[in-house]
């Protein structure tokens, strides 16, 4: 009888305590949902107070996007924003036009779409948005990320039931949220080695001897990059893994998006030969480096081959970012114009177009513009080493950016 009790009464308290654990969730979820309405609100009234400032002499252009928009490979002065405003301010002096840069490094489409875009719009108030995003999403993990992973495992191991069921849960804020700190947790050494961007080795690990060597893994993997030029990609592939041999080189230059763009140039963006480059490379640096070493870089290594597996998975985030940077700029009643790469940036170009085709979103198509160009021109001609633009690249981009402008009748003159 006194069993029975008691077994009633952990019974109840456990009800009570699930019930409890509902309604607290439930009160989360209304909460969040309410913050997020009111916050909108609150964003829109800010922004028809400052609309009611703003001059009309004024063309404000807003440029959003990673490095390629800041301007890496080229001074402050000499990115395509820079070339940009200087274009149309001489072409038309008797309007005032102001380009506005809001590239930082190692953004990715999540960052553009859920902080810079709002942040810009109520502090600029642009009458243009220009985007130039994507690259960055395979290397660079972000919350939205981890709920694809998510989403893609389920379909893997857990049955149509179990992931119908979670495709209904990341509807809701909450869960949304839980999922987050999980991925935040489980993976805080990945987020926090690709945030500070260099593989942070210790070099007491490494030998003093070995690390006051000159740096001769920089010497190879700029011979590697001057292979990759010539479309020497095998030699290109090679120098490369002579490069991560080099412990110096490893420390203090090597950055993940090296890692996947140069693989990515070099394959030409085949999943299967990227994935055989990334095991090389991981078996390379087990041999070369002790064991701390390798299991401190060994979860980007598997995180990349798990993406490179199914390049689904970023483009599908480069698509939703780049339909709600749309629906916001619609929403605010803003032009937007989309941007492919000037180089190749693994199926990514073929998503922005796609978008821009589907949205009927004025597109700048680089990546047409540059290969064209490059039949007369040589990549160091338009290129730095890693890719990236030099001077007279981002000032062909701006060239790009203004003729489409003009071709459809975006800017008044």
């Amino acid at each position: 009888m006194l069993r029975s009790k008691i077994f009633i009464m952990i019974s109840q308290r456990i009800l009570l305590t699930f019930i409890s654990l509902i309604a607290f969730l439930v009160v989360l979820e209304l909460s969040m949902r309410v913050a997020g309405h009111i916050y909108s609100n609150t964003s829109d009234n800010t922004k028809m107070r400052i609309i009611s400032k703003k001059h009309n002499e004024e063309f404000r252009i807003l440029c959003l996007g990673d490095s390629y928009t800041f301007g890496l490979g080229a001074n402050k002065y000499n990115s395509y924003p820079e070339h940009l405003e200087r274009i149309l301010n001489e072409k038309f002096p008797a309007r005032k036009y102001k380009v506005y840069n809001g590239g930082f490094l190692g953004n990715n489409s999540s960052t553009v779409a859920s902080e810079d875009l709002q942040k810009h719009i109520s502090e600029i108030i642009p009458d243009l948005i220009i985007v130039m995003t994507g690259c960055n999403d395979v290397w660079l993990l972000s919350d939205r990320i981890c709920l694809y992973l998510h989403k893609y495992q389920n379909s893997t191991f857990i049955g149509t039931g179990f992931k119908r069921l979670g495709l209904v849960l990341e509807q809701l804020k909450v869960y949304k949220l839980i999922r987050i700190l999980f991925f935040r947790i489980k993976y805080h050494n990945v987020n926090k080695i690709i945030k500070d961007g260099l593989i942070d080795i210790n070099q007491s690990n490494l030998g003093e001897e070995r690390v006051s060597i000159e740096n001769k893994g920089l010497a190879h993997m700029l011979l590697g990059v001057e292979f990759a030029n010539k479309k020497d990609y095998g030699s290109a592939k090679r120098e490369f893994k002579e490069a991560i041999k080099d412990p110096v080189f490893i420390h203090q230059v090597i950055h993940i998006e090296w890692i996947f763009s140069f693989l990515c140039r070099v394959t030409q963006g085949d999943s299967k030969e990227l994935a055989k480059e990334v095991n090389d490379l991981e078996e390379i640096i087990k041999a070369q480096y002790d064991f701390s070493v390798y299991e401190k870089i060994k979860e980007i290594f598997d995180m990349l081959l798990f993406l490179i597996s199914d390049m689904d998975i970023p483009r599908g985030i480069l698509r939703y970012d780049l339909i709600k940077i749309y629906k916001i700029a619609n929403k605010n009643h803003i032009n937007l114009v989309l941007q492919t790469y000037p180089c190749f940036v693994s199926g990514m170009n073929e998503t922005i177009k796609s978008v821009s085709c589907e949205f009927n979103i004025p597109l700048v198509d680089n990546y047409t513009i540059f290969k064209e160009n490059l039949l007369t021109y040589q990549e160091k001609d338009l290129f730095v080493p890693d890719g990236h633009c030099n001077a007279e690249g981002y000032k062909l981009v701006a060239k790009n950016v203004y003729d489409t402008l003009i071709s459809h009748n975006l800017i008044p003159r």
